[in-house]
């Protein structure tokens, strides 16, 4: 009797060992099998390791900080280009890290993902902090918000930005860049990564020297709370940021819901490693059935025996 095995994924259906012997034996009878398709050239998977290290927290805070240290220089906020701000930040990074780990497309990248969450979180805590019942604390509208992100955010993920949110929400650039400014009458504006914006008279200018910009993520930054309104908080909150109000209360839940991220962002490293895991296997046992085909013999076969086997190595060289 003959048996088949089907493996998932396969491009086509292979025989065992077993089978094999009695086809070479006279006692089998198979039907046409199956077009398989061309085998390209297998693409290596990328191996470096800037691309796999994720980032760490303190990564994470240095970056918002360098990023504060530059926009807060008069000379590089202001007055240089997008890319002579970033190579300034790029600088600070690397001082506070002490190393040069990360490239600049990294950086740049990460910042984005950054500040499009900062800003998203900002917002929510404004609106809460601007709601909040009589009797509570900036650290219950602070938790209400990382409950709300959690909720509302596509991703439903905790806010994973807590130390780089408290670094930038206090600072004049990042109000300025998350408030929004006033738009000039018959002037169009634009920003940048850096959150400096640019004029234009209508007519485009490219400097070709200049790194790309995603003007998707790009786009200015959602308005979260108005001028007077964020001075009257700021007023009412004596400039003690939450961290130093609260104190060690602070520290245990930031410590508390960065420990939840690392746990989550494992997890999704551990899937995609099984995934990769099993695509490997699979290979490996393709590689394995297909030389076992190919050393196979055909010396007792005639006919259409003969053809299907013939057929079945052709299938396995293309």
């Amino acid at each position: 009797m003959v048996t088949t095995t089907t493996t998932t994924n396969f491009t086509t259906t292979k025989l065992t060992t077993t089978t094999f012997a009695g086809f070479c034996s006279g006692n089998a009878t198979f039907t046409t099998p199956q077009p398989k398709k061309k085998k390209g050239k297998k693409t290596a998977r990328p191996t470096t390791t800037q691309e796999r290290v994720p980032w760490t927290k303190e990564e994470e805070e240095k970056l918002a900080e360098a990023w504060v240290t530059a926009s807060e220089d008069p000379i590089v906020g202001d007055s240089q280009p997008y890319g002579s701000f970033w190579e300034k930040v790029r600088a600070i990074f690397y001082e506070l890290m002490e190393s040069q780990t990360r490239n600049a497309d990294q950086i740049t990248s990460k910042w984005r993902d950054i500040r499009l969450k900062c800003t998203e979180f900002g917002g929510i805590y404004n609106n809460l902090l601007n709601i909040r019942k009589s009797g509570s604390n900036d650290f219950d509208v602070f938790k209400a918000a990382m409950d709300q992100f959690e909720k509302t955010t596509p991703t439903r993920k905790a806010f994973p930005y807590m130390k780089p949110w408290l670094k930038l929400k206090d600072t004049p650039k990042w109000k300025e860049q998350t408030e929004g400014s006033s738009q000039s009458s018959g002037s169009k504006r634009s920003r940048n990564p850096d959150g400096t914006s640019q004029q234009s008279d209508g007519r485009t200018h490219i400097d070709i020297n200049d790194d790309p910009i995603d003007l998707e993520n790009d786009q200015p930054l959602r308005r979260p709370v108005g001028r007077n309104k964020a001075k009257k908080v700021a007023s009412t909150s004596s400039n003690s940021s939450v961290m130093d109000m609260f104190g060690d209360k602070f520290d245990r839940y930031v410590q508390l819901q960065e420990t939840k991220a690392e746990v989550m962002t494992r997890m999704e490293q551990k899937m995609i490693e099984a995934q990769t895991s099993f695509q490997d296997a699979q290979e490996t046992l393709q590689t394995k059935t297909d030389m076992e085909i190919l050393k196979m013999k055909a010396d007792d076969l005639e006919g259409e025996d003969l053809e299907l086997f013939q057929a079945m190595k052709e299938s396995v060289r293309a």
